[in-house]
């Protein structure tokens, strides 16, 4: 009974972070042209050169590290910019070609997986998802060697051990190598996960041999056409901090790194003691130790603020009242929707219903009762918070809210306590409308899973 219903989420989840990673690629081409992204504060080489033609001719030398972008991007735009003589259309084409290499690297994948469940598709549409929201405005090269690591990945493992199999393959991992001096890391990275396979795998060999020799021609070119001093130091800062070890001194990528990792030594030693259910002990102890008072965490989430220069806005307070929110919504939703008879989700997905189709129509309008009661709560909470929102805002007068300007009526002697008293009164009025709006709800949605049976 468990098994189809497992496999559905599973099977859900995989679309959804198929569709994701789609959206985004074509969406990242969308947004960056219609926001003319290719011509300023991309990061890349060429980007300012590519109304002018032949410009890099002179100055080969220097992107010779990089040809593969200048090959699939620039030298396109170029040719067409000698032909008809508009610059301008030449500088669409190279933002188009340029931010059409996420969406071309999903398809090349997904031609050349032949895993199970096209596993590394799945990934790159992943990877894309989580890095196209975070590359707008300023895309290098780099990005263009995340484009094609997938693709050269899935033609590493499954192209075929024939000539023309090893002729892609071999192809594929030059290509990435000269779009940025960090993909080698890419490369080798590529070597590893066939070394899995076993040192003396056929396909491992071919992958060891195609890096040998891709090496051997960076570093032949780097000895043959050397670039100008200015250039070989950009290009060496551009080689080390591909991958900088201080990201993991931010706070946010502490705390899910440490989450991580904490969460598989769980796993590690659920699994000895209850196999079957030890995901969700671990899971349990992960939410336990994250639901801390809010109180220690004023001053990383203040540091962390200040880093992301939002302190001072709503939306800082907006995000600490919705982190500190979120342990109370899972455990009265969980209870709630726990409890929900399973014989209504179990005939929805015998009449063909799925997931995306019965949450929205089934188990939403059945947990009213849970989302009413947690609005109080929440509402409640936010209404009278204090505390938050004078670290958070600040006592800026345009965005002072109610407590802050509660707080300021008192006077600096406490003098002036009937403003104060009479203030507070005129405070509970909206609460009230909202508790009596939503009153019919609460103590049902609270004692839902509280009993069994």
């Amino acid at each position: 009974m468990w098994w189809p219903a497992f496999r559905s989420q599973s099977d859900a989840l995989r679309a959804l972070v198929i569709g994701v990673g789609l959206c985004w690629s074509v969406a990242f081409v969308l947004v960056a042209l219609v926001y003319r992204l290719e011509l300023y504060a991309d990061g890349a080489m060429f980007s300012y050169a590519v109304a002018v033609q032949d410009v890099w001719a002179f100055h080969w030398h220097n992107i010779s590290s990089r040809a593969s972008v200048f090959l699939l991007t620039l030298l396109p735009a170029e040719i067409y910019v000698g032909l008809s003589g508009d610059p301008r259309a030449g500088v669409f084409i190279y933002g188009l070609l340029f931010y059409l290499a996420p969406l071309a690297g999903l398809i090349g994948t997904f031609a050349a997986d032949r895993s199970s469940g096209r596993i590394i598709f799945l990934y790159a549409c992943c990877s894309t998802a989580l890095l196209c929201p975070l590359i707008f405005g300023f895309p290098t090269e780099m990005w263009l060697a995340h484009a094609m690591f997938w693709p050269t990945l899935a033609v590493s493992h499954y192209a075929k051990r024939t000539v023309v199999g090893s002729a892609l393959a071999f192809l594929m991992f030059l290509a990435l190598a000269f779009t940025h001096e960090g993909a080698l890391v890419l490369e080798f990275s590529i070597v590893a996960t066939l070394a899995m396979r076993g040192l003396r795998d056929a396909s491992f060999l071919r992958a060891a041999a195609i890096l040998i020799v891709v090496l051997a021609a960076c570093a032949a070119v780097k000895i043959i056409i050397p670039p100008d001093e200015y250039y070989a130091d950009v290009l060496l800062r551009a080689a080390l901090h591909f991958f900088d070890i201080k990201i993991f001194e931010v706070n946010i990528v502490a705390l899910l790194f440490g989450t991580m990792v904490l969460f598989s030594v769980l796993i590690a030693v659920f699994s000895r003691l209850t196999p079957e259910r030890a995901h969700l002990y671990a899971a349990a102890m992960v939410v336990g130790l994250l639901v801390i008072p809010g109180q220690v965490a004023l001053i990383p989430l203040l540091r962390a603020f200040s880093g992301l220069q939002i302190n001072g806005t709503f939306l800082a307070l907006w995000l600490v009242h919705t982190g500190f929110g979120l342990s109370l919504a899972i455990y009265l939703l969980y209870n709630y929707i726990s409890q929900l008879p399973r014989e209504i989700l179990e005939s929805a997905f015998i009449d063909g219903a799925s997931q995306f189709t019965i949450f929205p129509r089934l188990i939403l309008p059945l947990s009213v009762p849970a989302l009413a009661s947690f609005a109080i709560f929440q509402f409640m909470w936010v209404w009278n918070d204090y505390l938050n929102a004078l670290i958070f805002l600040g006592t800026t007068p345009e965005q002072q809210v109610m407590t802050i300007k509660l707080a300021q009526m008192l006077g600096s002697r406490g003098q002036a306590w009937y403003l104060l008293t009479a203030g507070g009164f005129v405070s509970m009025l909206l609460p009230l409308v909202v508790f009596f709006s939503l009153q019919r709800f609460f103590v049902r949605g609270l004692l839902a899973g509280s009993v069994k049976g």
